[in-house]
Parts: structure tokens; C-alpha cells; sequence
């Protein structure tokens, strides 16, 4: 079978090698799929284009809509908030990084604060007590009773991020975290990212920690690593083939002669994907 100039004969099918993902460089190159985007083929490799509603942030596709670490545009980091966690929703029509408070704090102008305690927002946002005056269960007062008194707020040590263990010391987190009290400083990580050590990772395309903290996807030959849904995967160069975790020539391969499993007798070479 002869195939138009610039098409080869694939299985017998003429196709367009240079263009064609499911046969890209060679009849045997199927460009593997990602997340969030269609594999294509251009000039004999194979690459991705992101869905429509997703963004192109250094071959990774992401929705800028919702993803903490790319909010409204690539690179964009909401920051961590106290007594809460941060979020990205879409306002006014493009992603904005936000705040979720945690249970009885209260969002006031972007920050998450104990309306119960807190002198400048004592009951209420606006409700700011006198000076001499600390806040002490939602009421401006001289006197806070069994809790303790840092500056001009009535805290609780064990449970403060502002004042954790003792008045002064604030917690902080890692990035896609938000720091918790428990009377000494710690953090929770944000989903889907998982605690690994001090850092919060994404165990679902994270190379160094595929599917688990520390699970490290192997080098490959003629190849990169790749991981996407927790699991190690392999993305061949142009003009290589996997083949059982490997990526290999199926031109000249002896073990792979022309598909992935085919072996060419002892004593015999593979050329241009046939045995001799």
C-alpha cells in the first residue's frame, strides 16, 4: 500500500505521522493524555492543549478559577490566613484569592477574627472597645474572667494562633496550609494536598511524592517521569515507544522490532521496525 507523500502506512491506514497523536513520529507513538487537556501532535512530537476553561501554567493545565497556587492568573499564591484557610473563587469574573474562617472566628475585612475576644471587632465587625478595655465574650469589659488577657484581647492559649502557648507567639504555615493551635504551634494542609514533614504536598502530581509522602517516580532512558492521578507514568522523547515502563526505538529495538513484544530471532538485527 503507497500512502501520499508526507502520510505512512500504519497497520494500513495511511496517516499523517507529524500531525496525528495517536501515531505521532511513528505508527507506534500514541501521545499519552493529562490533566485537564487533549494530547496533540505538531511536527512529529507530541504535546497537550488545555481544555477550554483551563490555563496553560508551565505545561501543567489549570483552572485559575479555584487553584490556590495559580489565582486568576499563572503563579499567583493566596496567602495564609489565621484562624482560617485560604480559598480561590471566581469574582467578578476572574479568580480571587478569599478567606474561609474556621469555626466561630468571624471574616472582617479579610481577616478571620474571634468576635468573642477581639477588642477591635468586640461582637461584631465595627465594635471597637474603649481604651483600658478588653473583649471577654463578645462584650467590652475590664475583665477576662478565665481567659487570658493579651494586650487588649481576652484569648484562650491552647486554641489562639495569635497567641499560642503565650501571649505574643503567632503560628504560621507553609504554603496550601493554615496554621492550628493546639497550645503549641502546628499546621493542616489544605486538600488535596497532603502533610510530607514540614511542607504540604500534591500527592496526585507530585514527582517526589506520587500517591504517598516520599514515593519517588524513577528516572527513565530517552525519557521523563511523569504523575498524575497518584500514579508514576512514563512520557517517551520523539521517536520512542513505552514498552513495558520503557521508552525504546521500535526502529531498531531486537526485543520491540516494530511493536511493542515483537522479537526478532537470534542472530538477526531490527532496521526501520523489521527484522533481518
Amino acid at each position: 500500500m503507497t500512502c501520499p507523500t508526507g502520510q505512512s502506512n500504519c497497520s494500513g491506514s495511511c496517516v499523517a505521522v507529524t500531525s496525528d497523536p495517536k501515531h505521532c513520529g511513528n505508527c507506534d507513538t500514541d501521545c499519552p493524555s493529562a490533566d485537564n487537556a487533549t494530547p496533540t501532535c505538531d511536527s512529529g512530537s507530541c504535546g497537550v492543549a488545555c481544555n477550554p476553561g483551563f490555563a496553560d501554567c508551565d505545561g501543567a493545565c489549570l483552572n485559575l478559577d479555584n487553584d490556590l497556587s495559580n489565582c486568576g492568573k499563572c503563579g499567583k499564591t493566596c496567602p495564609t490566613v489565621a484562624n482560617g484557610a485560604p480559598v480561590c473563587s471566581k469574582l467578578n469574573g476572574t479568580g480571587s484569592c478569599d478567606a474561609n474562617c474556621n469555626t466561630n472566628y468571624t471574616k472582617c475585612a479579610g481577616a478571620c477574627v474571634d468576635t468573642q475576644s477581639d477588642s477591635q471587632h468586640c461582637g461584631s465587625c465595627a465594635k471597637v472597645c474603649s481604651t483600658g478595655q478588653v473583649c471577654r465574650t463578645g462584650q467590652c469589659t475590664s475583665d477576662c474572667g478565665s481567659k487570658t488577657q493579651c494586650g487588649t484581647s481576652c484569648v484562650n492559649l491552647s486554641s489562639d494562633t495569635s497567641n499560642c502557648g503565650k501571649c505574643g507567639t503567632t503560628c504560621t504555615a507553609p504554603s496550601n496550609a493554615m496554621p492550628v493551635c493546639n497550645g503549641t504551634c502546628s499546621f493542616q494542609c489544605n486538600l488535596p494536598t497532603i502533610r510530607c514533614g514540614m511542607t504540604c504536598v500534591d500527592s496526585t502530581k507530585d514527582l517526589k511524592n506520587c500517591g504517598a509522602c516520599g514515593k519517588v517516580c524513577p528516572s527513565v532512558t530517552d525519557g521523563v517521569p511523569t504523575c498524575s492521578g497518584s500514579g508514576c507514568g512514563v512520557l517517551c522523547n520523539a521517536g520512542r515507544s513505552l514498552c513495558k515502563g520503557a521508552c525504546v526505538d521500535i526502529t531498531r529495538d531486537t526485543q520491540n522490532c516494530g511493536g511493542c513484544g515483537i522479537k526478532c530471532q537470534s542472530g538477526r538485527f531490527c532496521f526501520s521496525g523489521k527484522c533481518f
